[in-house]
């Protein structure tokens, strides 16, 4: 075997033990996903303490497309923007959505999330999301619970 072929087997061999060292996911950042986000309030129905919900019912179900790799945040964000819809972030939180707050229907109500019927463990703004997901930002005025979320361990 000639030594510029030794040399060529040898780079390329090189080359393809790095290339098995990059995780799949740098490779798998292109493109966009599609995902379906819906807006509702189910809950705080009747006036508290004299603050009255802005809407009732589903006030939105839209998809959109984002990159991959894209927070659930840049998703509802961008469906939101799409719906002509406003709203108010606080550190990665939705605090408001059509001036509805958290708090607005008791000490403990808020906006919840739900990605493909679960509740996530973590917050819209960490959580990524996959092609074809389905997120439900829903108001709840119990930390979840009317919403069938137990996350604080249930009754």
């Amino acid at each position: 075997m000639s030594k510029v072929r030794k040399i060529l087997i040898s780079v390329i061999m090189s080359f393809l033990l790095v290339v098995q060292l990059i995780p799949l996911q740098v490779f798998a950042e292109t493109g966009n996903v599609s995902v379906r986000v819906s807006l509702e309030n189910n809950t705080f129905l009747e006036p508290v303490d004299g603050k009255e919900p802005t809407f009732t019912g589903m006030l939105m179900d839209t998809t959109v497309t984002v990159p991959n790799g894209s927070s659930g945040m840049d998703a509802f964000k961008k469906a939101l923007d799409k719906e002509g819809i406003e709203y108010k972030e606080k550190d990665g939180y939705i605090s408001s959505i059509c001036d509805m707050a958290e708090f607005d229907g008791g000490q403990k109500s808020g906006w919840m999330i739900t990605a493909n019927d679960w509740f996530t463990n973590t917050g819209i703004a960490e959580y990524k999301v996959e092609d074809n997901d389905y997120l439900r930002i829903m108001y709840t005025c119990d930390y979840g619970e009317d919403l069938g979320c137990e996350w604080m361990g249930g009754k």
